[in-house]
């Protein structure tokens, strides 16, 4: 539920995994060096074995937003989207834990 609200929020950022050599991001590879898109972070957690706690699921996620923002120019609208939705996931992924009975690890 949390990976599907977070999703359906963020639309196209998270997803580059899939589009980066349509989009013509072929440096991605050399200045991006843990990749990381929602899919991964479902497939994963369908699959079980990755994550052993909630904040491992919690570091993907904002493995996302560090690396969009690394990859984009500060100011940027990218750049902007991704601040934005880091702190989206933040707010989310706070409302899960209290709502969960989960301590800040």
């Amino acid at each position: 539920m949390l990976i599907h609200s977070l999703s359906q929020c963020s639309g196209k950022v998270g997803l580059i995994k899939n589009k980066r050599l349509e989009l013509g991001l072929l440096d991605y590879p050399q200045i991006v060096k843990r990749p990381m898109d929602f899919a991964t972070i479902k497939n994963a957690l369908l699959k079980g074995g990755k994550y052993v706690t909630f904040d491992d699921v919690f570091g993907d996620i904002q493995l996302i937003w560090d690396n969009c923002k690394t990859y984009n120019m500060a100011g940027s609208e990218i750049y902007k989207l991704a601040e934005y939705m880091e702190k989206l996931s933040k707010r989310t992924i706070q409302k899960f834990r209290s709502a969960n009975g989960i301590q800040q690890a």
